[in-house]
């Protein structure tokens, strides 16, 4: 019999560091033969080196980042464009790079990046404009508001000219009587915060961006009392029957939070609303109940409602709607214009007529 070879016994302790949580992976070999232990440990070597190999993080999601540090948001969205377009929030990349360039002030960059967001819409017919001319805006948004109780007025959270807009209103509305200003973009305590001397930031995560920050000290320097109204109910999920369930519930909240939070406790209050996309819509969209339908429905006051979305230039001219070209075309205007009839009606797109009052048209020579 040949005589056994001598039994050697290995524990090593593999930290895994890189990973996460972390891991610890003890690994004990016993090697008779001298050839294959030394096989071995050159081989455990290697199983090591690659336990301890760093494991690529995952991205962040792209909405993720925090308001107040836009700029850095952009840095790392921009930096890792190709890995964010290859995974699964490629549909979201590029609203997010828009959303964080407006708030930067990347104004411009901020219409590009959208363009790039959405796909091109397909134009609506363009009505006729013959009897028709265009106001500034501003004087139109005003006269209309004196014989109104709310004034509601929407945004593309990318396009800081709209806020521009509404802040430009300001101070001919509460001339008018009206005494409450309500942002979608509020956080619960924005009044508190506010009166306690906080920055505009810290009232909600969209006033870091410069415009609304100037729109929100605006109607606080007049004396408007700040409302906030955002829905404040947790998270929801659609169920499978009721695709809009979360939508309505969202909207219908919006509507009783500025009832209750305004209008119950002075009836005749007058009211400035700012907010985002078709939330302003009252005829809502489809199955989707929208915040204005509800606010009229729970109230009975009929709200200003003013588009500033529809016919706002795009990031390229290519992309400006059909509608707004026309405008453009026939009266060259050189800022926010409304364009109304003889008898004072807005000239509106097919399909917005019981949406709106008025589409304010925001040319590119006003970004």
């Amino acid at each position: 019999a040949k005589a056994a070879s001598p039994m050697i016994s290995v524990r090593v302790l593999i930290p895994l560091k890189d990973t996460f949580p972390m891991f610890f992976y003890y690994v004990e070999i016993a090697i008779l033969h001298p050839m294959r232990r030394a096989a071995a440990l050159l081989a455990l070597a290697g199983t090591v080196g690659a336990c301890r190999t760093p494991l690529k993080k995952p991205l962040p999601g792209p909405f993720s980042f925090p308001m107040t540090d836009a700029a850095a948001a952009v840095r790392v969205l921009e930096g890792s464009q190709a890995e964010y377009l290859a995974g699964p929030d490629a549909w979201m990349y590029w609203q997010a790079v828009a959303q964080y360039r407006s708030v930067a002030g990347n104004r411009v960059g901020a219409l590009e990046a959208w363009d790039r967001a959405m796909p091109p819409a397909k134009d609506k017919e363009t009505p006729s404009l013959d009897g028709s001319g265009p106001e500034p805006a501003d004087a139109v948004v005003l006269r209309e508001a004196e014989r109104r109780q709310a004034v509601f007025l929407n945004e593309a959270h990318h396009d800081a000219r709209h806020r521009d807009f509404t802040r430009s209103l300001l101070a001919g509305l509460r001339a008018s009587g009206y005494r409450y200003f309500a942002a979608e973009a509020f956080g619960p305590d924005a009044a508190e915060k506010a009166a306690a001397g906080e920055p505009p930031a810290a009232w909600g995560g969209y006033l870091s961006e410069p415009a609304f920050a100037a729109l929100a000290l605006e109607a606080q320097r007049l004396g408007f009392e700040l409302v906030s109204y955002e829905d404040e109910g947790g998270p929801c999920s659609d169920p499978p029957e009721d695709p809009q369930f979360c939508a309505n519930r969202r909207d219908r909240a919006m509507a009783e939070n500025l009832k209750a939070r305004v209008f119950d406790k002075d009836p005749r209050a007058k009211l400035v609303v700012h907010a985002g996309f078709d939330h302003v819509r009252k005829d809502g969209r489809g199955a989707w109940k929208t915040m204005a339908g509800e606010f009229r429905r729970l109230t009975g006051i009929d709200p200003l409602v003013v588009d500033q979305v529809g016919l706002s230039s795009r990031g390229s001219e290519a992309r400006d709607p059909a509608a707004l070209r026309a405008v453009v075309a026939a009266f060259r205007p050189e800022g926010p214009v409304i364009v109304s009839a003889s008898d004072g009606r807005g000239w509106l797109l097919p399909g917005d007529e019981a949406a709106y009052d008025f589409h304010v048209v925001h040319p590119r020579a006003a970004r």
